[in-house]
């Protein structure tokens, strides 16, 4: 089960999303803007977020590069819907793009390949056996 922060200012998006999320085993936080979703990150730390490009107040790419300034969240994975073309950015601060209407299928293998646990492992004696780190279980990302 991943933690998955949900932005779309649409209504009838949000709570389908949030609904299909959350039979798939998710805990979802959502918001209608990006700055309602910066302010949940404030108290909480998502696995993986999922944004709309257009929204009022703040809209999902200043959102990403505002995500992305904060030390923590550099390496979070974030999937940007939208239902135009990808916006052109020369290094875009989203992990992958869907343009609407996204198959459902397709964004909820996203969100769990993206919210899959990688347990830090070092190789143990010389038989080559794999043993887990004492460290794999703490998040960075949530570290201050």
């Amino acid at each position: 089960m991943a933690t998955v922060l949900l932005l779309d200012d649409n209504e009838t998006n949000l709570s389908s999303l949030q609904f299909a999320l959350e039979h798939a085993g998710h805990r979802v936080l959502a918001a209608e803007d990006g700055r309602r979703g910066l302010e949940l990150l404030a108290a909480h730390c998502p696995h993986v977020v999922v944004t709309d490009w257009q929204m009022p107040v703040m809209d999902g790419v200043e959102f990403c590069f505002r995500l992305r300034s904060r030390v923590i969240f550099r390496r979070s994975p974030i999937i940007l819907l939208s239902g135009n073309p990808e916006p052109e950015h020369l290094n875009p601060p989203w992990t992958t793009y869907f343009r609407k209407p996204v198959q459902l299928a397709k964004l909820l293998d996203a969100v769990e390949s993206f919210a899959v646990p990688h347990p830090v492992q070092h190789q143990a004696g010389s038989g080559g056996e794999q043993h887990l780190s004492r460290w794999a279980a703490v998040n960075p990302r949530c570290w201050p």
